[in-house]
């Protein structure tokens, strides 16, 4: 973790509950993370990934399943899917489920833009506007208008509005928060 605004910021999908000990009890299963990844950080592959998004959105959406993304900052789409809150024991069935869902999403959405390593229930994602060092880019939270428009996406991408600790104006001057 770097608290620089230089360096990547991560966190865990789930939360735990800790043994006396600092070892890992229960794993409080909240969410589960899944990849979309592009072959490279173009506006080219952000499109083909965007596109296989809205078909995950539209499936999650249609279910009634809370949901949320967010770009990578480099090559990749995050969907992070909000589950009713269950304990797991480490070691327990958890990692399984999180392995077949990752799976069952590919095969239901007839795709290989899905990273299968990410299939499990302690993944760390980038927090939100934090730096990608990777493509020297910010993590973005997605809006509909991003999901639906690419454009609108790459705009944000190339150019970000808000940034850790200050609003960019429409003028190009920045406006640090703690002013609003």
């Amino acid at each position: 973790i770097c608290a620089d605004g230089k360096g990547p910021l991560f966190i865990s999908q789930n939360p735990y509950e800790l043994t006396p000990t600092g070892g890992i009890n229960r794993i409080l299963a909240e969410r589960f993370f899944i990849e979309f990844e592009g072959r490279d950080s173009t506006q080219g592959s952000l499109n083909e990934i965007l596109a296989v998004y809205r078909k995950w959105k539209e499936f999650l959406d249609a279910q009634g399943i809370p949901h949320v993304a967010l770009y990578s900052g480099n090559k990749s789409i995050h969907s992070i899917v909000h589950l009713e809150t269950t304990p797991f024991v480490p070691g327990s069935e958890i990692s399984f489920m999180y392995s077949r869902w990752t799976h069952g999403v590919a095969k239901l959405l007839n795709t290989d833009k899905i990273d299968f390593h990410c299939g499990e229930p302690k993944r760390l994602h980038r927090i939100p506007f934090s730096l990608n060092p990777k493509a020297d880019r910010r993590a973005i939270p997605l809006t509909n208008n991003m999901i639906n428009d690419s454009n609108l996406l790459w705009n944000e991408i190339q150019s970000p509005s808000l940034h850790l600790g200050e609003y960019r104006l429409g003028n190009g001057k920045k406006m640090p928060f703690e002013e609003f």
